[in-house]
This record gives structure tokens, C-alpha cells and sequence, in this order.
């Protein structure tokens, strides 16, 4: 992850990059991109696409760095070791309350998930009340997801489903979320004659 130039700093903790040793700890000033790969071809200095991100205030480890000679000043890279989260990815798959799956959306998000897309609504997700994860490193994640949908989901129970066996397509990706969800609609407001 880009960490930022003597001017332009990311880091909370270690302040400076003259700080940076390997196998330390780093706390971030701002929220970051993960990349795969330090830049390539320093002439043109191509950045890697992005596949996660690192919010601000966490923590991650310093593995290493490298510093490139830029126009516009030395930019420091460095390979981290981050939380899993700052790399997973969720989907809501939903039938029901348009209004609760943008709540669950937004729930979701301000706890610094990402969504790999919004909301899908479908049939094939009534009845449904589950998160599906496809690596067991992830249950955790899938924990914390779960605690959240039953919040917006009025406390219904919410089914933990690992899909170690799925042979279609598997998510190659550790990290990949998914939540079912059959969400009830809203309750009839006190405009339609209720007190």
C-alpha cells in the first residue's frame, strides 16, 4: 500500500518514514488502498489494481518497503500484513424490504465492509435467514456479518453456512461474503389509521 512521501505521510505510528523497520507495527492516518503488487515499471510507475482496503486508525504490520523517485518526491510503498477484513468482500443477496436492505447495506458498510456490489434482490432469497462463506479462516467474518443482519432483521435468527464443498464457481478470493436474506416489510405506518 502507497504510504506516502515525507510531505504527504499515511502513517499515524511509526510518524516519518526514516521510523520504518520490518516486522513492525503501523497505524494508519487515513484509509488506504491494498494492491496487489508494489508499482511495476518505475519509468511509467503503474499502479496495481486495488482489492482492499485498510480504514483509518487501523493496524497493520510492516513486511517491507520501497521508496520511488517521483517527480513530485520520494513515495514510499510497503508490503503489509493486514487485518482479513480490510480484504473481504460481501454480498447481499435479499427478497422483501427494499428500505432494510439498504439499512443492512449501510450497517454493513459503516462497520468498513466491502460490498461487492449493491443489494440484489431475488426471489430465490425468501426464506433465507444465512451468511455463506467458502474458507473457514473467514467464520469469524461471517460472525460479525450475521450479528449485523440480525439487528436490522428485527433479531431473527441468522444461520452461519460454510460452503467448503461448493463446486460451481468458488469465490478464489478469501474473504468473499454472502448474505440470504428474506426481509419482512415494514410495519403498517400511523398514517394508515394506527396511533
Amino acid at each position: 500500500m502507497w504510504i506516502g512521501s515525507e510531505t504527504n505521510w499515511k502513517l499515524r505510528s511509526p510518524d516519518s518514514p526514516g521510523k520504518l523497520k520490518p516486522r513492525s507495527p503501523a497505524v494508519t492516518n487515513t484509509s488506504i488502498y491494498l494492491r496487489a503488487e508494489f508499482p511495476t515499471d518505475v519509468a511509467e510507475y503503474v499502479i496495481a489494481v486495488p482489492f482492499g482496503f485498510v480504514p483509518e486508525g487501523a493496524t497493520v504490520t510492516i513486511l517491507d518497503w520501497k521508496k520511488y523517485k517521483r517527480d513530485s518526491g520520494v513515495q514510499y510503498w510497503a508490503k503489509v500484513e493486514a487485518p482479513r477484513k480490510s480484504c473481504a468482500k460481501v454480498t447481499i443477496q435479499y427478497e422483501g424490504s427494499d428500505e432494510l436492505a439498504n439499512q443492512l447495506l449501510k450497517t454493513l458498510t459503516a462497520d468498513n465492509f466491502q460490498m461487492a456490489y449493491a443489494p440484489e434482490k431475488l426471489a430465490e432469497a425468501a426464506g433465507f435467514s444465512e451468511v455463506r462463506y467458502f474458507f473457514k479462516e473467514d467464520a469469524g467474518l461471517a460472525t460479525t456479518i450475521a450479528n449485523r443482519v440480525k439487528e436490522v432483521n428485527g433479531g431473527k435468527p441468522v444461520n452461519l453456512r460454510p460452503v467448503s464443498g461448493f463446486v460451481g464457481s468458488k469465490p478464489v478470493v478469501p474473504g468473499s461474503l454472502e448474505v440470504w436474506v428474506d426481509l419482512p416489510a415494514r410495519a403498517a405506518s400511523a398514517s394508515k389509521g394506527g396511533k
